[in-house]
């Protein structure tokens, strides 16, 4: 060694971890196939399947050859083992540490009846994975889960006094753990140490009667159990097609198992999808008796695109669908109810990469052009591993083993945190983002600004109020632009078409769907509309106004106001003309007016295909029946198939006369019994028909200090419906009085239908309407429902879904409220902050999932009544909308914008078009 000042400098060189775990791979490999010939017959499958793949497709080669995966296909594995105790468990945390594997991800198999908890031992930089993929999928013994409590003593001792590591081993590691590595010689001596701790033990460590005691428990207690050591159970090769390497197992006479585990086959694959022989009966000597254990058994696995938090979302729906056997008649077998629900879900990679739902690495061409591959699946799924274990241990499931959540004891054993497999993946997309956006952040920003002048680019220190939406979104933006014309807006499509940057079109963003939100990628540009507010022009004669799309609901209704008009659409947001087409905004008074597709007379928008062309569909005309109504397809469909630049609107004479209530009910049957008799005989006036509960209206007068309870001696009844009477007729020219025609109404029912009434002014009643939203935000974290359902089954719906969530999670407030008349009903709930247990929002999508199933399956209504599709809810239209009603949207969708690089909603598949 050389002498650095008074401090000795070591030169000897440290093997990498790297390849100190490519050796123990290949001689973990080349030891399993000798004591399992079957494992052998495996890689010949796979290397015949995968030389097969890359020679007859072009496009799996390309991306293989693109990632430099060749020589890693041939190596990539992964293995299982279980052990028994923490200080195993921990121990194997430093001995694969050694080979730079640290703990991903957190598996608790216990809900699928195996009684483990679990962990993947890893490498996770992007480099080190390239170089040797090696990955250990490792399961700690739960004993709490054994009920027997005198066989969960004698396990515990057991265990206690085996030691699965030789003493060499533990002290190279305590080298590595000193001196920061091993060089080559004993990095030799520590891959031929740790190899024996996998090996197969022929030998019980205990009796054939204590065996199987512990088999009776669980199969899988007795194998973590009887045995000296873990035994490595199963190491998989990775192939291009698995359906296909199942195929060959099958014709070679390999007993593979009749479903693949994971995801139906796709043209591009996702996740993990595993298949194997089942496991091998095996001579065992249990102290002096001959005997046999099943344990170990081959597999193969295909990996595909590492799926994003909203992705995982969407596949575990899909999953549920399928495992749900209220199967339709003729997909009654679990594979085919699993390819029909995944139909639902994008089957290319740039749906994948535009809708958030796989995760990518970004890098910029020598060209300047922002490409994007798929990051690969590095992981495990829970549903696939349990499934496996349960397939392998004895083909028909165990019992359910009851097990709470246990991730911190778990981590306490093994002596580490356990990473988040998701953030990994997260970190590395953002990172690659960075890198290239570095490059080409600045060229794109600078080409726009060409175009629209300083002023219509945002500072990326006043971007906030672009980048979070009203309620849900809140990401990152490559930069935010602000055309002031048609003219400019379609150069900008055309520039970000040139750079195939994304575009997220916004208007007033005070939609609640997330859908004018840019994604947390940072590889999005913010089109505002804000500044396109120049030409704002009434035909009174016509009862029209033509307005640009910034131009908002209060300055519309401004303008109307000075000729007796107005847009009759009651929000309490103020969106902006393009927002209200591409939302459909309706609004309290729909069931007089009705929504913006009512009002809409024509449409000037920016095409995406060819990029830049403007277009006009549809006149200033009530009648113009000529043909298709294309002004249509920018209805509801959020910017997914070109900007609306300009909108005329159908208006209307401002109400004369209003006359409002807020009435009490006799019973919820009472309610639609109402509803009727208003619109049978009160019609003509009908503009309104709200419902408003109880926890509502006390949330609402408890949270809005101007606010009063309009109910005598501070009494709130069960459930309220606030109704409003309009009529464009003066009472000096009809003699009709809308106030009193409201109070004999009434009068008629009361002690029938009516309960209670409080005829009151109207601003003063429907500020009670509009408070109840903030108020359900200052009561907790809200959880919002905007559903609609056939009236005659809304309030059963109400009945039903309150119960379910008084019975499932009490600690939930429903604070629900509605329009009643047109079936809409906010169905909001309240997770209060001071509430047990803490918000968490993997309940929260359970109870999104759960609703929405009872909405759309058993009540036949809709889970977006008038919220429209957007980031936030996508994964539901996937789940719920038909795949024929998919698949011509894909064709309608994909005829508008063939690149699919527009907007933040998919609305079908991309190959349908």
């Amino acid at each position: 060694m050389m002498m650095n000042g008074n401090d000795p400098v070591k030169t000897t060189a440290f093997v990498s971890t790297d390849e100190i775990r490519n050796l123990f791979s290949t001689a973990l490999s080349e030891m399993y196939r000798r004591e399992t010939p079957l494992y052998g017959t495996l890689l010949d499958i796979v290397r015949q399947v995968n030389e097969s793949v890359l020679a007859r497709e072009p496009l799996p080669k390309q991306r293989v050859d693109a990632k430099g995966e060749s020589p890693r296909l041939g190596v990539e594995r992964h293995g299982a083992i279980r052990v028994g105790t923490a200080r195993e468990l921990s121990n194997l945390r430093r001995l694969f540490a050694v080979m730079g594997m640290v703990p991903v991800g957190y598996y608790d198999l216990s809900v699928a009846g195996v009684p483990v908890h679990s962990t993947a031992f890893r490498p996770i930089s992007p480099e080190a994975l390239a170089r040797s993929p090696f990955r250990v999928f490792t399961s700690l013994l739960r004993l709490e889960l054994i009920d027997d409590d005198d066989l969960r003593e004698t396990a515990a001792q057991i265990l206690s006094k085996r030691e699965i590591f030789t003493q060499r081993v533990l002290s190279l590691i305590d080298v590595h753990e000193a001196e920061g590595g091993l060089d080559a010689a004993r990095a030799q001596d520590f891959v031929a140490e740790a190899i024996k701790t996998f090996r197969w033990h022929g030998e019980a460590s205990v009796t054939r009667s204590t065996y199987q005691r512990m088999h009776d428990a669980h199969r899988l207690v007795a194998d973590v159990v009887c045995f000296r050591g873990p035994h490595i159970n199963h190491l998989t090769p990775r192939t291009l097609d698995i359906d296909a390497a199942q195929a060959e197992m099958l014709r070679r006479g390999v007993c593979a198992k009749e479903t693949i585990e994971g995801p139906p086959r796709r043209k591009v694959p996702i996740l993990l999808r595993q298949t194997s022989f089942k496991a091998l009966e095996e001579d065992v000597q249990f102290a002096g008796e001959e005997g046999a254990h099943t344990a170990r058994f081959g597999e193969i696995e295909q990996r595909g695109i590492a799926l994003t938090r909203k992705g995982r979302m969407l596949y575990d729906a899909l999953l549920a669908k399928a495992l749900d056997t209220r199967a339709e008649a003729g997909s009654t077998s679990y594979p085919n109810r699993l390819a029909k629900a995944f139909e639902s879900f994008p089957d290319d990679l740039e749906t994948l990469r535009r809708e958030g739902l796989g995760f990518f690495r970004y890098s910029l061409t020598d060209g300047g052009e922002l490409t994007a591959d798929p990051i690969t699946y590095e992981d495990f799924l829970p549903v696939s591993a349990a499934g496996i274990f349960q397939s392998n241990l004895g083909g028909t499931a165990q019992k359910h083993l009851a097990g709470r959540w246990a991730k911190s004891t778990f981590e306490a054993a093994l002596g580490a945190e356990v990473l988040d497999e998701m953030r990994l993946y997260e970190e590395e997309e953002r990172a690659s983002l960075v890198a290239a956006h570095a490059r080409l952040g600045t060229s794109i920003a600078s080409a726009l600004q060409a175009i629209v002048g300083k002023e219509g680019i945002v500072e990326e220190e006043d971007m906030a109020p672009y980048l979070k939406g009203a309620r849900y979104g809140c990401g990152r933006a490559l930069c935010v632009v602000r055309p002031s014309s048609a003219e400019q807006l379609a150069r900008v499509i055309v520039q970000c078409a040139r750079e195939r940057v994304q575009v997220i079109p916004q208007g007033a963003n005070t939609g609640l769907v997330g859908a004018s939100s840019p994604d947390d990628t940072g590889a999005q540009v913010v089109l505002s509309l804000g500044r396109m507010r120049s030409h704002c022009e009434v035909d009174a004669a016509n009862r029209t106004i033509t307005a640009d799309a910034g131009v908002l609901l209060h300055e519309l209704n401004a303008a109307l106001a000075l000729h007796g008009l107005c847009l009759p659409i009651d929000l309490g947001a103020d969106p902006s003309v393009g927002g209200m087409v591409a939302a459909n905004t309706g609004g309290a008074r729909l069931i007089r007016w009705g929504d913006a597709r009512r009002h809409l007379l024509a449409v000037e928008a920016v095409l995406f295909d060819p990029p830049g062309e403007i277009v006009r569909f549809g006149k200033a005309l009530r009648k113009d029946n000529t043909g298709f109504d294309l002004k249509q397809l920018f209805v509801g469909t959020a910017g997914a198939v070109g900007v609306v630049t300009r909108a005329t609107f159908e208006v209307h004479h401002m109400a004369q006369q209003t006359a409002t209530a807020l009435i009490t009910p006799s019973s919820d049957e009472a309610v639609l019994k109402l509803l009727e008799d208003f619109e049978s005989e009160l019609g003509d006036f009908l503009a309104a028909f709200e419902g408003l509960s109880r926890a509502a209206i006390q949330a609402a007068v408890g949270h809005v200090p101007t606010l009063r309870n309009p109910f005598q001696g501070d009494t709130v009844p069960p459930f309220a419906i606030l109704v409003e009477l309009q009529s464009r007729a003066t009472t000096a020219a009809t003699g009709l009085n809308l106030s009193k025609l409201l109070g004999d109404f009434l009068e008629e029912r009361f002690g029938g239908s009516v309960a209670d009434a409080v005829l009151g002014r109207s601003d003063d009643l429907w500020r009670l309407r509009h408070g109840i939203g903030e108020a359900t935000r200052l009561l907790g974290h809200p959880i919002t429902f905007d559903v609609c359902l056939p009236r005659s089954k809304l309030m059963a719906f109400r009945a039903n879904a309150s119960a379910l969530i008084h019975e499932r999670w009490p600690h939930l407030a429903v604070v629900d409220f509605g329009h009643i008349a047109d079936g809409g009903l906010h169905f909001n709930l309240a997770w209060p902050a001071a509430a047990s247990p803490a918000y968490d929002a993997s309940v929260v999508r359970e109870v999104r999932d759960v609703i929405y199933d009872m909405v759309v399956n058993d009540f036949d209504g809709s889970f977006s009544a008038e919220h429209g599709i957007g980031p936030h809810n996508i994964a539901f239209y996937r789940v719920h909308t038909p795949p024929r009603t998919l698949r011509i949207a894909g064709r309608l969708q994909s005829l508008m914008d063939p690149a699919r690089v527009w907007g933040g909603a998919d609305f079908g598949p991309r190959e349908a078009a």
